[in-house]
């Protein structure tokens, strides 16, 4: 398998609403100190005036719910999120942004539920539904269902098998689980993809070295199915 580049996964939540306001004309005009400054407060500045224009359009809420988790504020993004499922039951980025506002209270049972729904409902592109079974995955985990959080990850990773920050924090799952075989085909199959990517080289090295008949094991797996030599470097 050749090396690929390594995608960064970005949270899927509509275009980016990264737009010049007039606050932000009037704080280069002006200098008002009172005048958002950076891009985390002309979101939100954005989505804020984007609900106010359309209270009834779903994605302004969603954004606005995006922003207010940026911002730290995860019930008032629940409350947006709340509105934009009641607004659009049929978008699944209203689950998404909800479960997302839901496991920054800790709600984890009631992330999963909303997480579930955004993953299985159609009508959105491949790489939000790998971000929305990678965030399952994590609520999956934090409510102690392990299985359930690796067949989510394996799940995120159909939409996208090269993405290698989704193949390394499988692997950490499986070391965590003391799955020391798994671990181990998880980082080496990182390493394919990216080889100086520095947390799957590690991880590598300390189960190998920890586990050495994890890796004999392993070894003659790759062997059996390849015929080629063990994998790691």
């Amino acid at each position: 398998m050749n090396p690929r580049t390594l995608r960064i996964v970005i949270l899927v939540l509509g275009a980016a609403i990264l737009v010049v306001t007039g606050a932000l004309v009037r704080f280069l005009v002006t200098m008002d100190p009172t005048t958002p400054r950076n891009e985390m407060d002309r979101a939100f500045v954005a989505a804020q005036e984007a609900v106010r224009a359309n209270p009834d359009d779903a994605a302004s809420r969603v954004k606005l719910a995006a922003a207010l988790i940026e911002r730290g504020d995860a019930g008032g993004a629940e409350e947006q999120a709340r509105i934009a499922v009641r607004l659009d039951p049929t978008d699944p980025s209203t689950f998404y942004v909800l479960g997302l506002a839901l496991s920054a209270q800790g709600k984890d049972e009631a992330a999963v539920a909303e997480l579930e729904k955004a993953a299985q409902t159609g009508g959105q592109v491949a790489g939000f539904y790998q971000d929305a079974w990678m965030a399952l995955g994590r609520a999956y985990e934090r409510s102690g269902e392990e299985s359930k959080s690796i067949a989510a990850m394996s799940k995120a990773l159909g939409f996208g098998p090269e993405n290698v920050l989704i193949i390394y924090e499988r692997g950490a799952m499986y070391e965590r689980l003391k799955m020391w075989v798994e671990a181990l085909d998880d980082y080496a199959a990182a390493l394919e993809y990216v080889p100086d990517h520095k947390p799957s080289r590690e991880g590598f090295d300390r189960v190998k070295g920890a586990h050495p008949e994890a890796f004999e094991t392993l070894r003659k797996l790759y062997n059996e199915a390849t015929s080629t030599t063990a994998p790691g470097r």
